[in-house]
């Protein structure tokens, strides 16, 4: 596309096409540049929108958690893990809307303590506002939000322990299955190893120059290139902005909010509700029982003591919860009762507060004082939130002078280099369909072997891999494709040759003693004729480490022949070495019992709810109306 520009336009039609892209760049940054518009819509759930920009933010959470696990870097635009991504997506939108359907709840209060017990949001052992704050930010998300989707994932847990609850096991199956799993095996097997015939083998030359003229496409090696590239990003610049203290304290003084910690309260809180089946005035029963339970809040310091004397039980008309909140802020709970808790004195307890179809009765127990930082006490963290301000508002002005120079001149990116004061880097060779590092990005891949970049030779568009990182690329060296020489492939065909001739061996070998075996020869007297090791092995676990993992599962896959008799069986190992089994006898435990039939019970029950569970999911998926949008991935 600029080639044609550029073949088609100069002098003051090229100024006015230049000038009209930056204005672009001006008004609408690089995001209008590579030509987005407003939210396009990925997946629709029974009439419920998921956003590209919730899609693009479930794929960048698990490609950096895989990226953090592996070391791996993976491709913005990895179609497996778009999926998996939008496959969370559409999973979670449908278990909300089965909660929700369900008639699920989850109090403002257990919100709250679930979030105040989240390690994320900690500063030592407290939970820190602050950084909650900062957090969200980060997510691109406010509380209201945060908040919701962690009591809809609080309704996903109970619905998922009330399917646990369910899965049952039959005793009988249960001690058929201990029986099976605490059985043991003995057994003898030996292994002919493909190593044991390379030692020593010698490859004429003239079989490494056949096989070589013979497979000239094993050695093709495909074109490769290395490219140029500036790499600009909000973190990069954010390293190499000084500023003053002044400065700094002047953010701290804009921004003191994000560093303080507000007041908190310590209470006890009691909701009282009726039942649904309750017969009579609920809401005088109600109100009578959160009254009596202000009064022993009152004379009670006990909190465990008060929570016996109101645990509910099955018969009882009315529920009744009491719970021990900290570090409460304000804003968390409901209105009413947020303005009563934060109107009450340290020891007092409140009148009953209606709220929904329930009434609460608060204790206040502690006030914790609001903590007034000062810049000395939050200083790092100030630098780092003012150099990575300075340095977002700085990225799209350096993003958009670097695309436009490195347009207005084509064969270089030294001047865009220049201008924006960062220095070009260069990638080591790939292909089209791999590389390393940036090369790793199927983005960079493609623009790299575009028309523009590997043919015209000049800069590539600007390619943005995520929204604080831009790359602009050139072709710094091709390698065309050709077959690699003899020499350069030498011993890698020596080696193929002499595995292939060790195969062979083995399989002679294996053979061999198969037929002994087969003769009526036990296998240690049959491998001892050959020079072979046999390991002779006796109550023999499922899960032994010791055994190699193919061999077990072949031992205990096997049947005995009949009293006294034997079994014989080999495989071929992933490495291509030979194992052969002779399977002697089969031990079961006459007393499965206690922790072993207890654990057996308690292992099919997950097994069950795990299997209830996914199936919940086929039949939500299967009665959904569901429709993706592949083309807004």
């Amino acid at each position: 596309m600029l080639q044609k520009i550029r073949e088609k336009s100069s002098g003051w039609v090229a100024g006015i096409i230049v000038g009209l892209l930056v204005l672009t760049f001006a008004l609408w940054g690089i995001n209008s540049y590579v030509g987005q518009g407003g939210e396009p819509v990925v997946a629709v759930v029974n009439d419920t929108e998921i956003t590209s920009s919730e899609f693009q933010r479930a794929f960048y959470n698990i490609r950096q958690q895989v990226q953090n696990i592996t070391g791996q870097s993976i491709p913005a635009d990895d179609p497996v893990f778009q999926q998996e991504a939008l496959n969370r997506l559409i999973d979670n939108e449908l278990m909300n809307q089965t909660t929700i359907g369900y008639g699920l709840r989850v109090s403002d209060q257990r919100v709250y303590e679930t979030i105040n017990s989240l390690e994320t949001f900690k500063s030592g052992d407290q939970f820190d506002p602050a950084l909650y704050q900062r957090t969200l930010t980060t997510l691109g998300m406010n509380e209201s939000t945060f908040e919701q989707q962690i009591r809809l994932d609080m309704m996903s847990e109970q619905l998922q322990s009330a399917i646990a609850e369910t899965a049952f096991t039959v005793p009988a199956e249960v001690e058929r299955i201990a029986t099976l799993r605490e059985q043991t095996r003995d057994f003898d097997y030996a292994i002919i190893r493909v190593k044991s015939f390379t030692e020593g083998l010698e490859i004429p030359d003239s079989e490494i120059v056949e096989y070589y003229e013979s497979n000239h496409a094993e050695f093709v090696q495909p074109e490769k290139i290395q490219v140029e590239y500036l790499d600009i990003t909000v973190d990069m610049i954010a390293e190499l902005i000084t500023l003053s203290a002044e400065d700094y304290i002047n953010y701290f003084n804009a921004n003191r909010i994000n560093y303080q910690v507000p007041e908190r309260r310590v209470i006890w809180q009691a909701k009282i509700k009726a039942k649904e089946e309750f017969e009579g005035d609920a809401e005088a029963a109600v109100l009578e029982k959160a009254r009596e339970i202000a009064e022993v809040f009152r004379s009670n310091d006990d909190f465990v003591q008060v929570g016996e004397m109101y645990s509910s039980k099955p018969d009882d008309p009315l529920l009744v919860s009491i719970s021990e909140s900290g570090e409460m802020k304000k804003g968390v709970l409901k209105q009413e009762i947020d303005d009563t808790l934060f109107a009450m004195e340290t020891g007092t307890v409140s009148a009953p507060v209606k709220s929904g179809d329930a009434y609460h009765v608060i204790k206040l127990i502690a006030v914790l004082r609001a903590e007034e930082k000062q810049f000395e006490d939050v200083r790092d963290q100030v630098e780092k939130d003012y150099r990575r301000e300075v340095a977002q508002r700085k990225y799209f002005d350096l993003a958009e002078q670097a695309a436009a120079l490195s347009y207005e001149h084509p064969e270089t990116l030294q001047v865009a280099a220049d201008a924006i004061e960062i220095e070009p880097k260069t990638t080591g060779f790939f292909t089209r369909e791999s590389g390393e590092g940036l090369a790793a990005e199927a983005r960079v891949r493609e623009a790299a072997f575009s028309e523009e970049v590997l043919l015209n030779g000049n800069n590539s568009e600007p390619l943005e891999l995520d929204p604080e990182r831009m790359v602009i690329l050139r072709l710094a060296e091709r390698q065309a494709e050709g077959t690699r020489p003899l020499d350069e492939v030498r011993e890698e065909i020596r080696d193929i040759l002499m595995r292939q001739a060790a195969m062979q061996k083995v399989q002679e070998t294996s053979q061999a003693l198969l037929e002994k075996t087969g003769q009526g020869q036990p296998l240690a007297a049959a491998a001892g004729e050959l020079g072979i090791e046999v390991d002779s092995l006796q109550a023999v676990t499922r899960d032994a480490i010791d055994v190699n993992r193919s061999v077990i599962r072949t031992a205990y896959r096997m049947a005995q022949s009949g009293q006294g008799k034997t079994a014989i069986e080999n495989i071929t190992l992933g490495n291509g070495d030979v194992a052969i089994i002779e399977l002697k006898q089969i031990n079961y435990s006459q007393d499965i019992k206690g922790k072993t039939i207890d654990a057996v019970k308690a292992e099919l029950q997950r097994l069950r709810a795990l299997t209830d569970w996914e199936g919940l999911f086929r039949q939500l998926r299967d009665d959904a109306t569901i429709e993706v949008y592949q083309s807004n991935l």
